[in-house]
């Protein structure tokens, strides 16, 4: 006779204990990573709204060469705390309010050197004339237009400059690190 007919039957899945076991260790691991991402979020809301600001730029200047026709940004700090941009004969506007954890325009705490253009902590947190830029149909700053910086910030005093450095209609975008007191 075969043995395995009158053997014992292989166990199939998991024992209440192992299940309870893995939820358990599960439940730690939750418990240590959920703190993490809290702490984390802010930074990479605010990361992200300077990446979009940033990027909102770059498409601007593009929408400018490809339609032979000068571009225009338009910032409106608060009550409003949004930006405006055309695309295609579309104005999109972009609300900071949306990335959540108080993200506005302003200066980040302690930034007290100078960073794009000579721009300093007196600097208003949009150093455009009017709250406008412009970008001329070669994507350069026009003549007699003002390169700049927009500084947003979020609750916890963390920020980014992102502005245009020279007529050339070069974008550019820098982190505040508090740590360090250092523009990067």
């Amino acid at each position: 006779m075969d043995s395995r007919c009158f053997g014992k039957k292989p166990s199939q899945g998991f024992t209440l204990i192992e299940l309870m076991i893995a939820i358990a260790i599960v439940a730690i691991l939750a418990g240590i990573a959920v703190p993490a991402f809290m702490a984390w979020k802010p930074s990479f809301q605010l990361r992200r709204a300077a990446r979009d600001l940033y990027s909102n730029m770059q498409k601007a200047k593009m929408e400018a060469i490809k339609t032979n026709q000068a571009d225009i940004i338009t910032f409106n700090p608060a009550p409003a705390n949004n930006y405006q941009f055309t695309l295609s004969g579309t104005t999109h506007t972009v609300n900071l309010d949306n990335y959540g954890n108080g993200i506005q325009f302003g200066m980040p705490n302690g930034a007290g050197i100078p960073q794009i253009n000579g721009d300093n902590a007196n600097a208003p947190p949009i150093t455009y004339t009017g709250g406008i830029f412009t970008f001329d149909a070669r994507g350069f700053v026009p003549a007699g237009g003002t390169t700049g910086c927009v500084y947003i910030r979020n609750n916890d005093g963390d920020g980014f400059a992102v502005g245009v450095l020279a007529a050339s209609g070069l974008v550019v975008m820098r982190r505040w690190f508090p740590s360090s007191a250092n523009w990067q």
